[in-house]
């Protein structure tokens, strides 16, 4: 009879996040995930088909609850203060995963998905923006929410400081002024 094990994908997804921070993307392998949480390697490919796929779920199960976490209501908030929860909470993220987002193995094999994971995470982060900038009268905070969002990850990631990112983002508010 098969051995059930409690909570399995999210033991493989610990033990991935503790090898990529312990050893580095490049020698972790589905195996060293397998034997340390003492199960066999088809059952760890039983929920995920890759190393790429464990390291995925980990890091979209970490976004998300990041984002349920940190993020302000954007109904009762205004633009300013989503946005600056926003880059908080990239800031905290980045930070968090320091160790696989400034790993050569890693970069170079996310490089061809992260386009993808870009688009759905501006998408996700200007909702909330989107939100706050209707109440402000915008005429387009479609529009808006994506270009602040757009210019928000991209600097946050590229290491901007975060005053320097504000100082060109605010005056595009309406109804903003530092």
């Amino acid at each position: 009879m098969p051995k059930i094990i409690d909570n399995l994908p999210s033991r493989l997804q610990e033990e991935a996040r503790r090898q990529v921070q312990d050893y580095g993307y490049g020698s972790v392998t589905m195996r060293s995930i397998a034997e340390a949480c003492e199960v066999g390697l088809g059952t760890l490919y039983n929920y995920y088909p890759s190393k790429d796929a464990l390291i995925a779920s980990f890091m979209q199960d970490d976004w998300e609850k990041a984002m349920q976490r940190q993020l302000p209501e954007s109904k009762e908030s205004d633009p300013l203060s989503v946005l600056e929860a926003e880059h908080s909470l990239l800031a905290q993220f980045l930070l968090e995963h320091e160790k696989l987002f400034s790993d050569p193995d890693a970069i170079q094999t996310y490089t061809l998905l992260s386009r993808n994971w870009h688009v759905k995470l501006r998408e996700q982060l200007a909702v909330p923006v989107a939100e706050s900038l209707s109440k402000t009268g915008c005429k387009d905070p479609g529009f808006l929410s994506l270009f602040l969002v757009e210019s928000l990850l991209t600097w946050t990631i590229a290491g901007i400081p975060k005053q320097q990112l504000f100082d060109i983002l605010v005056p595009l508010i309406p109804g903003q002024d530092r």
